[in-house]
């Protein structure tokens, strides 16, 4: 008979995921919440048609929200500033994506997509990573195993490795963003 193979880490891609529906779901509903006057000020203060014009660099900004969650975790006491980055990441998107739909759904989801959705789960990755990153950490500092050290500095290798696949799609965004802007502004 053959042995089941369980998914690693299952509980935690489980909490991660259930925790970012949440916070998009509650960003989503937020702004349906909000008065009509903050809704239109919200729009005519995005003045998206202007943004488009230019080229999108995310480059800076993904990475430094993208070094964070290392930093927390091994800080280990920030540690719970990553578990509420996992709700309140998406919860900006729910909200974002909600007020993009008064343009369009099809330049909304293409957008959010885009330049929002590929971001946060990479984030959400290093986020767990993150998660492992302090587990092996503080087994580390307890009990100075010497495979727990080798273990976590192959953990950490992952953490970057993961982030230069973040740091390649900023890049391969950021010479498209031209070609995507100009067919969003036409969906528009």
């Amino acid at each position: 008979m053959k042995k089941r193979t369980s998914f690693k880490y299952k509980n935690i891609y489980v909490f991660i995921i259930i925790l970012s529906l949440i916070g998009f779901i509650s960003g989503y509903k937020y702004y349906d919440i909000q008065e009509e006057d903050i809704k239109t000020s919200a729009i005519s203060s995005l003045n998206i048609k202007e943004n488009l014009k230019k080229p999108i660099n995310n480059i800076l900004k993904n990475g430094k929200k993208s070094l964070k969650p290392i930093i927390y975790s091994a800080i280990i006491i920030t540690q719970p500033i990553n578990i509420i980055n996992i709700f309140y990441e998406p919860f900006q998107i729910g909200f974002v994506f909600n007020l993009l739909n008064t343009y369009n759904i099809k330049f909304s989801m293409i957008y959010i997509f885009t330049y929002h959705l590929i971001p946060l789960i990479i984030l959400l990755f290093l986020i767990k990573v993150s998660f492992t990153i302090s587990k092996y950490l503080i087994k580390f500092i307890i009990w100075k195993n010497i495979n727990d050290k080798k273990h976590l500095l192959l953990i950490i290798k992952k953490y970057f490795i993961i982030l230069s696949f973040e740091l390649i799609y900023d890049i391969v965004i950021l010479f498209f963003s031209s070609n995507i802007n100009s067919y969003l502004i036409s969906i528009i």
